[in-house]
């Protein structure tokens, strides 16, 4: 049922499972990583800024993380068909995958990646290569971000 569901509200919102929404500057990827490696919070209002130019949108519930050793996160997915929000992933450097069940995609630095988040989902890091980075969320608005 939820699979008639998600081709719906996809079909009704314009959304895809994923989609780049946008490049940010390399200024922009080395304050993330200043601000996730040295925990330097000055530079937070400036990368917020960016992202919210290239979403055109709000962005709430950031979180930015450095990670030095392989991870993974539990399946992910949201049941919520009411409300069109969706998640945003950015890279200052190293190596992300968002994995679906049929298709895995590498994120790139500076790329702001848009996931249906109704998609079942998980983002890893397979190898030990420095990760920085952040995630958020943000309302798709299809005249705006609509395919």
């Amino acid at each position: 049922m939820s699979r008639i569901l998600n081709r719906k509200f996809q079909s009704t919102h314009k959304m895809p499972a994923y989609k780049v929404m946008g490049t940010v500057t390399d200024d922009i990827c080395k304050k993330l990583t200043d601000m996730t490696v040295n925990k330097n919070t000055e530079v937070a209002q400036p990368i917020v800024t960016a992202i919210a130019q290239v979403l055109k949108a709000n962005v709430t519930h950031m979180s930015a993380d450095v990670y030095t050793e392989p991870f993974e996160t539990a399946w992910l997915n949201k049941l919520d068909y009411i409300n069109p929000t969706g998640i945003f992933y950015f890279i200052s450097e190293g190596d992300v995958e968002i994995q679906f069940p049929k298709e895995t995609i590498k994120l790139q630095p500076g790329k702001i990646m848009f996931v249906d988040e109704r998609q079942t989902f998980k983002v890893s890091s397979i190898n030990k290569t420095r990760v920085c980075l952040m995630s958020g969320r943000f309302t798709w608005d299809k005249e705006v971000h609509g395919d």
